[in-house]
C-alpha cells in the first residue's frame, strides 16, 4: 500500500509517495524514504522547528564540526548535520503519528480506482431536476448562465468517496453561489432532503465548504483557500453519518449528520448570471468499512446519563439525542471507566459567547469535587485569543480558529504515551508532547451561568 511521506535531505523537506518497504516511488527515483512522518505537522512548521534547532546546535559545535574552510564542504556538512539532529529531535520527541488505518485524511490520500461520472463529452448518466440541460464545454459540464436549477447523477450513492473539481465566478451578481449536493432526494429542496457542501464567498452564514444549514465554515478562510475564478479541487467521503471534506488539499470539515443516508450526487445553478463549471468527476463505492472507522465506540446513549456523574452547578440533560450543558459552572464526567492512550471525538455546539471544554485524562480536584477538573481540557471557546476552541488550555494554542458561536463543529484528540494532538472539523490544530497527566477520565464544562452547550456523537477509540 502506498503511503504518503515527507522526508529530509540534504536540509530541504520533499514530498514523495513511498511504498511499505519504504523506497520512494516514481520515475528515476532511488534511495529510501529516510524520515517518514505522517499528519505530524505541517511540513512548513515542522522543519522550520528542526532547521531552527539545528541551527542552534550547528552554531555551538560548530568548532568541532565544520573545520573545513571550503564553502562546498562546509555546506554539504551543515545539511548532513541537520538531517541528524532532525533524527535526533523526533526521535525525542517520541511522535507516534496517524496512519494510513486510522485516518481519513490518509484514507483520501491512498484511495484509488475512482470511477468517472462524467465522460467530459455529453449529460450521460445525469438528469435534469430543475431547470434546463447543461453545456459541455472543454470537457467540463457548465451550468445554464440564464437559469437556476440543478442537476443529479441517474444513479443513488450511499458510502463513497467522490473528487471533483469546480470553476466560479459572480460575474455582475450578489453572490458566487453553487453547490455539491449529496444523498439528495428528488423530491423538494435537496439541501434540506439531503446535504449540500456549500460554495459561496459571500454568504457569511454558510461559506464555501459548509454543510448548509448544519455545520458552517468561516468566510474569511475560505475566501483564501478557495478563491473564486480558479479550478478549485474537492474531494468529499460519506461513510454513514461521517462526512468528510477537503478543498484544494485543506480540510474543511469532519462532521457526523443523521438526516439521510443514500441519494443522488447533485450540482447546483444557484441563481441567473453565475458562471459555475465542474469537471473531473469521480466516484468510488464503500462496499466495506474503511480501517479508519474501525475500533470507535459511543459513551453517550442519546437517551440518558447513563455512565456520567454530575458535579458542580451546571445542568444536564439529553434532549433529542443530544447532551445539553446549561446554567453555571460545573462538569459532567464519564465515570464508567478511565482512559490513557485513546482518541475521543465528538460534535459540539455552542452558544453565543458561549465557554466549554472537553476535558481527557482527568479528575475532579480532590479538595473540591465540584471545581475544575485535574487534567487536559480541550477549549471550546470562540472568543479567548490565546486558547481557542481547539486548543489545549493552558498549553498549546491553535494555529487558527475556525469555528463560530451557535453552529456544529467536530473536536477530536488523540493521546498517546506524551503525544498530544488536536484536529478541529478535520483540521490538525495542536501537536506537541506533554507528560504532567497519564490516565483519567472523559468530562464536559459548563464554564458559567450563560452557558449553553451541545455535545452528541461522543466517541472514543483506545490505541493499543
Amino acid at each position: 500500500m502506498a503511503l504518503y511521506s515527507d522526508w529530509i535531505a540534504g536540509g530541504r523537506v520533499q514530498h514523495e509517495v513511498c511504498n511499505g518497504s519504504g523506497s520512494r516511488k516514481g520515475s528515476g527515483m532511488r534511495g529510501f524514504c529516510l524520515f517518514p512522518f505522517h499528519s505530524i505537522l505541517p511540513r512548513r512548521a515542522l522543519i522550520t522547528n528542526l532547521e531552527n534547532k539545528s541551527e542552534k546546535l550547528h552554531s555551538k559545535y560548530s568548532a568541532i564540526l565544520f573545520q573545513s574552510r571550503k564553502s562546498k564542504g562546509v555546506r554539504l556538512m551543515k545539511r548532513f548535520a541537520i538531517f541528524c539532529f532532525a533524527l535526533l529531535f523526533a526521535a525525542s520527541a517520541g511522535f507516534t503519528a496517524e496512519t494510513d488505518k486510522t485516518c481519513v485524511k490518509c484514507f483520501l490520500e491512498s484511495c484509488q480506482d475512482l470511477e468517472p461520472l462524467f465522460n467530459g463529452k455529453d449529460m450521460t448518466g445525469w438528469r435534469v431536476v430543475n431547470g434546463i440541460e447543461w453545456a459541455v464545454e472543454d470537457g467540463a459540464l457548465v451550468g445554464p448562465i440564464k437559469t437556476p436549477g440543478w442537476i443529479a447523477t441517474e444513479e443513488e450513492y450511499d458510502n463513497f468517496v467522490l473528487s471533483l473539481e469546480y470553476w466560479v465566478a459572480k460575474n455582475d451578481t450578489h453572490e458566487s453561489n453553487s453547490g455539491i449536493f449529496l444523498r439528495s432526494g428528488l423530491d423538494g429542496d435537496p439541501w434540506i432532503n439531503g446535504y449540500e457542501s456549500q460554495i459561496s464567498l459571500q454568504d457569511e452564514k454558510n461559506p464555501t465548504g459548509s454543510i448548509y444549514n448544519r455545520c458552517s465554515t468561516k468566510l474569511e478562510r475560505m475566501q483564501r483557500i478557495a478563491p473564486e475564478k480558479q479550478w478549485n479541487r474537492v474531494k468529499i467521503y460519506a461513510y454513514g453519518p461521517h462526512i468528510v471534506s477537503r478543498i484544494n488539499d485543506e480540510a474543511v470539515q469532519d462532521c457526523f449528520l443523521h438526516v439521510r443516508d443514500k441519494g443522488v450526487i447533485g450540482l447546483q445553478m444557484h441563481h441567473p448570471g453565475v458562471t459555475i463549471k465542474f469537471r473531473n468527476i469521480a466516484l468510488k463505492r464503500l462496499t466495506e468499512m474503511p480501517e479508519c472507522e474501525k475500533g470507535w465506540r459511543s459513551i453517550f446513549n442519546g437517551e440518558d446519563l447513563t455512565g456520567w456523574t454530575v458535579r458542580g452547578k451546571a445542568k444536564w440533560e439529553v434532549k433529542d439525542g443530544v447532551l445539553v450543558g446549561t446554567g453555571g459552572m460545573g462538569h459532567i464526567y464519564y465515570t464508567a471507566e478511565t482512559f490513557k492512550d485513546f482518541e475521543m471525538r465528538a460534535m459540539i455546539r455552542i452558544n453565543k459567547d458561549g465557554n466549554s471544554g472537553f476535558y481527557f485524562r482527568c479528575r475532579p480536584p480532590e479538595n473540591n469535587i465540584d471545581g475544575w477538573p485535574v487534567g487536559y481540557e480541550c477549549q471550546v471557546d470562540n472568543h479567548d485569543p490565546n486558547n481557542y476552541t481547539g486548543a489545549v488550555y493552558g498549553k498549546q494554542n491553535v494555529k487558527e480558529l475556525i469555528t463560530r458561536d451557535e453552529t456544529w463543529f467536530s473536536e477530536r484528540v488523540r493521546v498517546q504515551g506524551d503525544h498530544i494532538q488536536t484536529w478541529v472539523n478535520g483540521m490538525l490544530e495542536t501537536d506537541f508532547t506533554d507528560g504532567e497527566f497519564k490516565d483519567g477520565y472523559i468530562a464536559l464544562q459548563g464554564h458559567d451561568p450563560s452557558i449553553v452547550v451541545e455535545y452528541r456523537d461522543i466517541m472514543v477509540r483506545p490505541l493499543d
